[in-house]
């Protein structure tokens, strides 16, 4: 009996582990997020597609999808909460900003201020943010550095940096190429972690580039991805934007089909990979890394990762 008795607690507690998320609440996790195609992407068209959900952003209702949203609908489904998501405005990751009330922009600010349970975006790991946020286990591998650049087009026109009168050619190969030309500018999000990155090297040609992009901070900074991108577009060849790989594959798969992804060939970028941020002592925050290392070995993020990077619009 004694030995019964035993096994009973081994086995209760043993199951009150495996079920260690936080008790189920009437209140919706409050989730904060960023458009950052594929991460999290507005939806179009009628009707909504079915991996669409609801998200409020400047007072209206819109629909979003993407890599984190099925994953944050396969976290939710395990472990047992509801949500609600809203979209920043200025599309801010966060960083430094002693003006700001928490000491910090954008979605890191609203964990700091208790003003998210969540953050919804691919956030890269960094000494800087661990000082005020926790993350979880990270749901991706490491991640390198790419550039998005418009597409060389058959012109002969004088304003276009790559046209010659026989063919076109991508004026550079990799992160040495571009530092050592002038004809084209680059950028980087303000205040985000490739900004960092750069800001913080201490060796070439990252170095050299950060010394660029700070001369000329108007012209090499943006305030969200959307504009870098937008600014790719409209830039006819002289403006490309340094983003995470993964990003850049995405938006240079997908029609219009106008950009190209050019990879930069070190790998001595964010080698932790992409976390999910809460606030600093959030219960939840062992729970949902517990339930990503799940999702890792049943194989579940495999499969989003090829839903959404292995299919292209472009051919």
């Amino acid at each position: 009996m004694l030995v019964l008795g035993l096994l009973s607690v081994i086995v209760a507690v043993q199951a009150a582990w495996i079920d260690a998320s936080p008790a189920p609440s009437s209140k919706p996790l409050a989730v904060t997020a960023v458009i950052a195609p594929p991460y999290v992407w507005e939806c179009s068209g009628q009707p909504l597609p079915e991996n669409c959900i609801s998200a409020s952003f400047d007072g209206n209702t819109t629909h979003v999808k993407g890599f984190l949203v099925d994953l944050l609908k396969k976290l939710a489904e395990k472990g047992n909460f509801r949500y609600e998501v809203h979209l920043r405005k200025d599309g801010r990751y966060g960083y430094k900003d002693p003006n700001s009330a928490s000491g910090w922009t954008g979605m890191i600010g609203e964990l700091i201020k208790n003003e998210a349970d969540l953050a919804l975006a691919p956030f890269t790991v960094t000494d800087e943010r661990t000082e005020v946020v926790s993350f979880t286990t990270p749901f991706s591998e490491q991640i390198g550095l790419s550039v998005l650049l418009k597409k060389p087009i058959s012109t002969q026109s004088s304003t276009c940096v790559f046209c010659t009168k026989e063919k076109m050619m991508i004026p550079f190969s990799n992160e040495d190429d571009l530092s050592m030309q002038a004809a084209i500018k680059y950028g980087v999000l303000a205040g985000g972690s490739v900004y960092r990155f750069f800001q913080n090297s201490q060796v070439d040609p990252y170095k050299k580039m950060w010394s660029f992009m700070s001369a000329h901070p108007e012209k090499s900074f943006v305030n969200n991805t959307k504009d870098g991108i937008d600014r790719v577009r409209t830039s006819q060849g002289r403006f490309a934007f340094i983003m995470e790989k993964p990003a850049v594959h995405f938006v240079s798969s997908q029609i219009p089909c106008d950009t190209v992804a050019i990879d930069f060939d070190r790998k001595d970028y964010n080698t932790k990979g992409y976390s999910l941020a809460l606030p600093v002592g959030s219960a939840w925050t062992e729970t949902l890394s517990r339930l990503i290392d799940e999702l890792q070995t049943n194989g579940s993020i495999v499969a989003m990762y090829d839903q959404w990077w292995k299919s292209t619009e472009c051919v």
